[in-house]
């Protein structure tokens, strides 16, 4: 029966670490989960594992010594992948297509800001910004 559990705990970790990364790299599933398996395949260490030190580790600040290795190898692959990733969403197209959409009467037509505010710089901000929802 505890096997059962912890399956479903694992799952529910490997999902909470997807989310994250989703709204980090704005990816859909598929590649959040591609992600995880690739740094699992580079750390030689099971999928589970990468997503506990991505969520207990570096989302939640909890870090035990058993785990310090593995979350801190994993904020340097989150570093190095966020800054060699591209924006997904140019601000130029973004801002654009927000003063495009038709407006209420009366309604101020100045770019809206709000999807600037979730441009993080790390997949730490977007997690924790999800814990705060």
């Amino acid at each position: 029966m505890t096997d059962i559990l912890n399956i479903d705990s694992d799952r529910a970790l490997v999902e909470q670490a997807k989310g994250a990364i989703m709204l980090r790299y704005g990816v859909g599933s598929y590649e959040s989960l591609a992600a995880m398996i690739r740094w699992a395949r580079e750390a030689d260490t099971p999928l589970e594992d990468v997503a506990r030190a991505l969520v207990k580790g570096i989302c939640q600040g909890r870090v035990t010594p058993e785990t310090q290795g593995i979350v801190r190898w994993l904020e340097q692959r989150l570093r190095a992948d966020i800054a060699a990733a591209p924006d997904p969403v140019p601000e130029v197209t973004l801002r654009r297509n927000l003063t495009e959409r038709r407006a209420p009467a009366g309604a101020d037509r100045s770019p809206a800001t709000a999807p600037t505010q979730w441009r993080y710089t790390s997949a730490v901000h977007a997690a924790r910004s999800l814990g705060r929802a």
